[in-house]
């Protein structure tokens, strides 16, 4: 076992977590070893891997813009909750590529639309989705639709988030229709 897998299972709590961030981000070869234990088969591992990542884009979320497409091709396989919910609660904080808004936008709709998907990973996933959209103005009205599709059976955490996006999106809406016309 490496240095890094027995850190990640000889305590499982906030600092432990917030002190193998700061080792990552200070050492590429650490974060190597973390990326590819949360992209692992081993899933209490790659649960214990994801918290740390959460902490590591708090630090610099510009650090894992060379592991996105690895991200975007874990998203679509894994079945862990924890790894989803770290990977798109990391892309909250990051720019996504152009080149990957397609694939990105694609994904996380679906993670909206499920109302099978734990809550957190669906909320993280709205706020992936109205960046990208701000970009993709074509896309709005299939995230509006989304959002206010079963708005009334969501939990309280969709909710709250969904009426934030919305909001901006119709204030963005009408201010750029007021604009136009002076």
């Amino acid at each position: 076992m490496s240095k890094i897998q027995d850190w990640l299972t000889a305590e499982h709590s906030k600092h432990q977590a917030e002190t193998i961030a700061k080792w990552a981000a200070e050492d590429e070869n650490v974060l190597a070893e973390l990326m590819q234990i949360l992209f692992g088969n081993d899933d209490r591992l790659a649960q214990r891997a994801a918290w740390p990542i959460h902490f590591l884009v708090k630090i610099s979320p510009q650090i894992l813009e060379k592991w996105l497409p690895e991200m975007v091709v874990q998203l679509r396989l894994k079945k862990n909750d924890a790894v989803k919910r770290a990977i798109v609660r990391a892309m909250e904080e990051m720019e996504i590529p152009e080149n990957l808004h397609g694939e990105v936008a694609d994904i996380c709709f679906g993670l909206v639309a499920d109302p099978e998907i734990a809550v957190a990973i669906r909320v993280f996933s709205m706020t992936v989705l109205e960046k990208i959209v701000w970009e993709h103005p074509e896309l709005r009205e299939e995230l509006r639709l989304i959002l206010e599709a079963n708005f009334e059976n969501e939990k309280p955490a969709f909710r709250s988030r969904a009426r934030k996006i919305l909001a901006k999106m119709n204030h963005e809406f009408f201010t750029t229709k007021t604009h136009k016309k002076t």
